[in-house]
């Protein structure tokens, strides 16, 4: 509607002072940034070095205009007002679109002797980390930052920064720790936490927070990210565990669900978590354990999740012994379940072969009907190593004895 009258009056007045205004609001506003170039390139050719120019700059990057036709107007601005407090937004603009960090690293050197405190910093900070720039040219002044802004909200992007920036964790670690304990009840204090862990750092500085956050958020989805750094923890307490299986619960069917669960590992085997692990089990394999595409790394977190269901002993009793069966059946009898394919040591367990065995003995599966089914999983186990193999051999004779059959038995060499 406006873009004709616009036109119109830059055709008269774009090189007036005031035209800065119209220029940064078409720019904000997402207009055609070709219906103003020319006009911008006038304007600034008179008003490039005046203080407030930086708006229109800072329009101009933030609308993807292209670099190049305001580089040297900015290299000259920067001339005079390098060090000015607003020169900041110049710098944020020009590393965030991609300006090459060379054109504005001594400016900015220059700017940090002067306002690197102040808390609006840890803007440039970011935006200069983002960009790739030496972490040494902004190191010192980030260290002299946190010193006075430790526990602001602006300091969680820069830890994060800098955890990501593979520096040293010890440098950061009080400043760290002491964010955490004064914004624990922080509803995004999960970023930072799993930002520490991710890079390394020690569970006990941020371990309270963690395990606050999560003990008060489990049962959101983006909760399975820092769930991921919490269970690489050895001594989490049974409630975590408790709400990482009661999350698995509530989102089955994320990406991340079977994963998560196999990540809780032989603490699985806790008994006061039984049924909340069989909950689990239950919602995450039910849906997939009858589709028919085979994915490596889902296939394989399958038989970790069954390996720990067929040897929990808490799971051997009713009401949770017959749903684990029921779960195994239909695996069982997927044409993709088991076959010559190997697996991981720690999947050869004994108690899976036992359970094919007690299903046999049960009439749950049947030496006729689902022969097929035993052929892939014998086929499977017979993969197993020798040690692993050896451990079956007695459940194996039985099955020969009570269940004679002229070739299935002998699948499984030793």
């Amino acid at each position: 509607i406006i873009q004709s009258p616009i036109v119109a009056w830059l055709g008269v007045h774009s090189t007036t002072l005031e035209a800065q205004f119209v220029y940064q609001a078409w720019l904000n506003a997402g207009g055609e940034i070709s219906i103003v170039q020319s006009p911008i390139i006038a304007w600034l050719d008179v008003h490039g070095t005046a203080l407030d120019t930086k708006f229109v700059y800072k329009a101009w990057l933030d609308a993807g205009g292209d670099i190049s036709i305001i580089q040297s107007p900015i290299v000259a601005w920067l001339g005079v007002h390098s060090t000015a407090l607003e020169a900041q937004f110049v710098y944020q603009a020009w590393l965030n679109a991609g300006g090459e960090i060379s054109i504005v690293q001594s400016a900015i050197i220059a700017w940090l002797d002067t306002h690197g405190t102040i808390s609006g910093a840890s803007f440039t900070y970011k935006a200069w980390l983002d960009a790739k720039g030496d972490i040494n040219v902004v190191k010192a002044a980030i260290v002299a930052w946190l010193n006075l802004h430790s526990t602001t909200p602006e300091a969680s992007f820069v830890y994060q920064i800098w955890l990501s920036s593979d520096l040293n964790l010890g440098t950061v670690e009080t400043f760290v720790e002491r964010y955490c304990t004064s914004n624990r009840e922080k509803p995004e204090i999960d970023h930072l936490c799993a930002a520490w862990l991710k890079a390394g750092g020690d569970f006990s500085v941020v371990g309270e927070a963690a395990i606050s956050w999560f003990n008060e958020h489990w049962n959101q989805q983006d909760a399975v990210h820092l769930m991921k750094y919490l269970l690489r923890q050895r001594d989490l307490p049974t409630s975590v565990l408790a709400y990482v299986l009661k999350w698995c619960q509530y989102f089955p069917t994320n990406e991340d669900a079977l994963y998560r669960f196999c990540q809780v590992g032989p603490r699985l085997f806790q008994d006061e978590l039984a049924q909340e692990v069989y909950l689990a089990a239950e919602a995450i394999l039910e849906p997939c354990i009858s589709h028919t595409c085979l994915n490596a790394t889902i296939e394989s977190n399958k038989y970790r999740a069954f390996g720990y269901l067929v040897a929990a002993k808490s799971l051997q009793i009713e009401p949770y012994l017959k749903g684990i069966d029921d779960l195994f059946v239909k695996w069982l009898k997927n044409p993709i379940s088991f076959g010559p394919r190997a697996t991981h040591r720690n999947n050869q367990r004994t108690p899976y072969f036992q359970r094919l065995v007690n299903l046999i003995v049960k009439g749950r599966v049947s030496i006729q009907e689902d022969r097929n089914a035993i052929e892939r999983f014998l086929k499977w186990v017979n993969l197993w190593e020798k040690d692993k193999k050896s451990k079956i051999h007695k459940s194996l004779t039985y099955l020969r004895y009570n269940y004679p059959d002229p070739t299935l038995w002998d699948i499984v060499q030793y």
